[in-house]
């Protein structure tokens, strides 16, 4: 009795070697046929394993994490797709537009200019520190007639206050006056740097007219930028308004009613539109073509009224109204 069972259990071990040794030789052979050139036999033994898809390696394991938290990062990162309503109201058309608009500050160019200074009388002595007299008076006015030389913005010396007394100012001024003609004045003594000595060829210069700069004005001005702007009509009363998709701003450009449009676009950066509504019959289909008024940057941006011509009546479709050109002769002038 003992052999026979046995026998039994040796028969079903068999059994049992055969059935996993055919199902792991076949999970290997799909294995290979789809590619994995690192399938190993054991990697497909169907018994004592905990999952369904066995990993080829530690390599492809960490692979895989890697991939599925890649993954989960893009999807965490993703920007937000939500739709911006812009309009309370139903729209008939837009178009997006380039509009001029305030940037960053810039720095306002400056332009040299000039001016001729005409000498105040002629000067027939030569001057230095502490001498006085009426022609000191006259050479601190003719000082004072070339902006860039002044000897001051306000008190004594400075224009309309000149005196008769040769002293720091009236000195200060001449050294300017000798380097910037040191070519007439310094060189031709064999110096480089100025005394503040009005001497003969200081005189001789400053006897005659000569060019003098101004002083240029300094400052920043409001720079200008193309911005994004969305221009739509509302179809219940035709008006036009401007959304700044940057601040979130609506602004109305005009303030016509035309009510009922049903069909709008636009033309020339947005300068232009085409609105098509039904009269009040319902069957009569009106088209008019209108222009945007200008509205320069820091002037009057007030709403505007918008003028235009009707073209005729019952145009059943625009193709390609982004181009269209109207011929004058078919214009009737009106305003809706």
């Amino acid at each position: 009795m003992f052999k026979k069972v046995l026998k039994i259990l040796v028969a079903l071990l068999i059994l049992f070697m055969l059935v996993a040794s055919f199902l792991t030789y076949k999970g290997y052979n799909t294995a290979k046929k789809e590619g994995k050139n690192t399938a190993q036999l054991k990697d497909y033994f169907p018994f004592g394993r905990v999952s369904n898809n066995p990993k080829n390696s530690q390599e492809e394991i960490d692979i895989e994490n890697s991939e599925n938290e890649s993954e989960t990062d893009i999807e965490d990162n993703e920007p937000n797709k939500k739709l911006i309503q812009v309009s309370d109201e139903p729209v008939a058309g837009y178009a997006f537009i380039k509009k001029e608009s305030f940037g960053e500050e810039l720095e306002t160019p400056t332009q040299v200019q000039t001016v001729t200074v005409t000498p105040r009388g002629t000067f027939s002595r030569n001057m230095k520190y502490g001498d006085t007299g009426e022609d000191v008076k006259r050479l601190q006015q003719t000082l004072n007639d070339c902006p860039e030389l002044g000897l001051a913005e306000t008190g004594p010396g400075s224009k309309g206050r000149e005196t008769t007394l040769y002293v720091d100012r009236t000195r200060d001024a001449i050294k300017k006056i000798q380097l910037k003609f040191k070519n007439e004045i310094l060189l031709p003594q064999n110096i480089t740097e100025p005394t503040g000595i009005f001497d003969e060829l200081t005189r001789k210069k400053l006897s005659a007219p000569f060019v003098c700069n101004t002083i240029p004005s300094s400052g920043k001005n409001p720079g200008t930028v193309l911005k994004d702007t969305i221009r739509y009509v509302e179809r219940s009363t035709g008006n036009i308004f401007d959304y700044d998709p940057e601040n979130g701003l609506i602004e109305r450009i005009t303030n016509t009613t035309i009510p009922r449009v049903q069909e709008a676009y636009f033309t020339d950066n947005g300068t232009r539109v085409i609105m098509r509504y039904l009269k009040e019959d319902n069957q009569t289909i009106e088209t008019f073509v209108g222009k945007i008024p200008d509205r320069p940057l820091g002037g009057d941006t007030s709403e505007a009224t918008l003028e235009g011509d009707f073209i005729q009546k019952n145009i059943i479709a625009f193709y390609g109204a982004s181009n269209v050109f109207v011929k004058s002769d078919i214009l009737s002038s009106s305003t809706p």
